[in-house]
């Protein structure tokens, strides 16, 4: 739902662009939207794109996976994905894929020669079928993905089947460049194949990414033998609770992030892919009531807290959308103009982010907490770099007065300070405390004058 870039792979049935979306309608979207939209995921400052299923699947969705081995039809071809995604790396963009290693479709070639030769097939023990012939209705009688009998789970202890999941996982290292995966359902796959995932994703190159779905706690699959990251759904929940819905307090949401943040290693949380929405998540901005003060306070939150910042496409826009599948319109393009407000303050918060240390990799510390006013504020450290944060969710705008640690004092002493997402200047008050305005539903980003005026330039 990105860009539909070419009429030639549109199916007969497509539906319009603006259209409301359905379970099973296609509106176009290909590979060739994607390409013809690289200036303006660079203007952006986006330096991955994770894609939802590119494999050849009945569905618009894509998770009921026909081939490992071949692009969609009604998305291009492989020679295509291939050619995007080196011009995409050249462009300083890297692409994850989403590896669906869970099930597969029904029309997928091992569970079909199962459906013709029942207990004789020689993939038989690819699937879990309790008895023949196998049956495809609303109760299958075999092991599927949340009982969608359309989605057959795959036996990932079977060698073959390992083998064949990592065939596919060479071919398109080899033949796109592509940077990793993100894996459905990871929760729901045996451990024991992770972990020979994962020594064959690095034997494919050292950096080759993994990050593993999981809603929870995900601290058995990030112990340094399965996954590296794991997508942010703690992080999303937090923001949900008080910024979108105004349930507890910014004590209670910060005190939940560094929470998060300490209960993995350090490479780890550094690393997770936090998000405010996805594929599978009613859009942010409608959680908030439509309300784009929120979006916006949630965006500054994601784009400078600890992780890897995942933005939905459109979120960065101010897209609406309700639970699936209204959440998977098709993308505003019309609100991709330089009067949105909602995309000045994205765009701002990554150059800001992409040209600070602390910003990008520096340690968490809650500094300042006010319940009743409905503010907090956070900072970040590395390597003599420091950025503070302070975020409202008042209704009112609000003057914080925020006492600093004898560090931060001698750094906030030693440079002039500006807020990177107005420029105006940050004074200290005469007993060493910065002092910060925030308008309603705002925030500031504390950062060096001369950084803040270098992006200004």
């Amino acid at each position: 739902r990105f860009a539909n870039g070419s009429l030639d792979n549109d199916p007969e049935d497509l539906f319009d662009w603006d259209q409301d979306p359905t379970y099973y309608g296609f509106h176009g979207g290909d590979l060739a939207g994607i390409r013809s939209h690289t200036d303006y995921l660079k203007s952006l400052g986006i330096d991955a794109v994770y894609m939802t299923p590119v494999f050849e699947s009945p569905s618009n969705h894509r998770y009921e996976t026909v081939s490992y081995f071949k692009i969609d039809h009604r998305l291009g071809a492989n020679d295509e994905f291939s050619a995007l995604t080196r011009h995409l790396k050249k462009a300083g963009i890297r692409t994850v894929l989403d590896g669906v290693f869970n099930h597969t479709g029904t029309e997928f070639f091992a569970f079909e020669d199962v459906r013709a030769e029942g207990a004789d097939s020689r993939f038989a023990d690819w699937y879990t079928v309790h008895d023949y012939p196998v049956r495809i209705d609303a109760k299958p009688n075999y092991e599927a993905f949340y009982g969608f009998p359309s989605m057959p789970k795959l036996n990932t202890l079977n060698p073959h089947v390992q083998s064949h999941i990592f065939e596919a996982m060479t071919f398109w290292n080899q033949n796109a460049e592509i940077a990793g995966w993100r894996l459905d359902v990871a929760n729901e796959v045996s451990m024991p194949f992770w972990r020979r995932y994962r020594r064959h994703m690095k034997s494919l190159g050292e950096d080759q990414l993994i990050i593993g779905e999981h809603w929870g706690d995900g601290t058995p699959w990030l112990k340094g033998d399965q996954w590296d990251s794991m997508m942010g759904y703690q992080f999303r929940e937090a923001a949900l609770q008080w910024i979108a819905r105004g349930n507890g307090s910014p004590s209670k949401y910060l005190e939940t992030l560094i929470g998060i943040y300490l209960s993995y290693p350090p490479q780890v949380s550094g690393n997770l892919m936090n998000l405010l929405g996805s594929h599978d998540t009613p859009r942010f901005l409608s959680m908030a009531d439509g309300d784009q003060d929120l979006l916006k306070l949630g965006q500054t939150m994601l784009l400078t807290w600890p992780g890897a910042p995942c933005i939905y496409y459109g979120d960065e826009l101010g897209m609406a959308g309700g639970a699936d599948p209204d959440n998977r319109r098709g993308m505003r393009w019309d609100l991709a103009e330089q009067a949105n407000d909602v995309l000045a303050h994205v765009r701002r918060l990554i150059a800001m982010r992409q040209a600070s240390p602390a910003l990008m990799k520096g340690e968490p510390t809650v500094q300042f907490t006010d319940d009743e006013r409905q503010i907090g504020a956070f900072s970040r450290t590395y390597d003599g770099e420091t950025a503070l944060v302070a975020v409202s969710r008042s209704s009112h705008p609000e003057t914080v007065v925020i006492p600093l640690s004898k560090g931060l004092r001698r750094w906030a002493s030693s440079t002039p300070l500006r807020d990177g997402l107005t420029g105006y200047p940050i004074a200290l008050t005469a007993h060493g405390e910065l002092r910060v305005e925030l308008p309603p539903k705002g925030s500031a980003v504390v950062l060096p004058e001369d950084l803040v005026l270098a992006l200004s330039n």
